[in-house]
């Protein structure tokens, strides 16, 4: 039983360690794929919104002045993905969970990914690590951990 759960094992990551992932099947939750991974499955109701590249711009003032702060812009983040991305789509990380199993059931061990990297890591989500980039594949993991789905960076 893997997760607490039957069904396949779940993990995030980065698509710059793609080749690291062995027979684990990649399923891209970033906006785009990299051109050189032909035939990657895109799961969309995981990718954050249009309004992530708005996000991104304050980041650059900030970084050069703004008047928000790196700490403000990091809780605008997870809470506009939380609201706009998980829970428009889903009541929990079990409900995820059982989506991505009916979704991609037909994989044993897949690896949700993504590739937008900035050193925000956020102190209230478990699975950022030093090391690792904040992104929203953490809120994903976090938010199905929350659950009892177990969901790791796979580095």
């Amino acid at each position: 039983m893997a997760n607490g759960y039957a069904g396949m094992e779940l993990y995030t990551g980065y698509f710059g360690n793609f080749r690291k992932y062995g027979e684990i099947t990649p399923i891209s939750v970033a906006i785009t794929n990299p051109v050189w991974l032909k035939n990657c499955p895109v799961e969309k109701k995981l990718q954050p919104g249009k309004w992530i590249f708005e996000w991104k711009d304050e980041v650059e003032k900030t970084v050069s002045g703004g008047k928000k702060t790196l700490e403000q812009l990091k809780k605008e983040y997870v809470d506009r993905y939380y609201e706009e991305s998980l829970f428009f789509h889903f009541k929990g990380g079990k409900e995820l969970y059982e989506y991505l199993t009916e979704t991609y059931g037909r994989y044993k061990t897949v690896v949700l990914c993504c590739y937008e990297k900035y050193d925000l890591r956020h102190p209230e989500l478990e699975d950022t690590i030093p090391g690792i980039d904040f992104c929203h594949r953490h809120i994903i993991s976090d938010f199905l951990r929350k659950s009892g789905v177990e969901c790791r960076e796979k580095t």
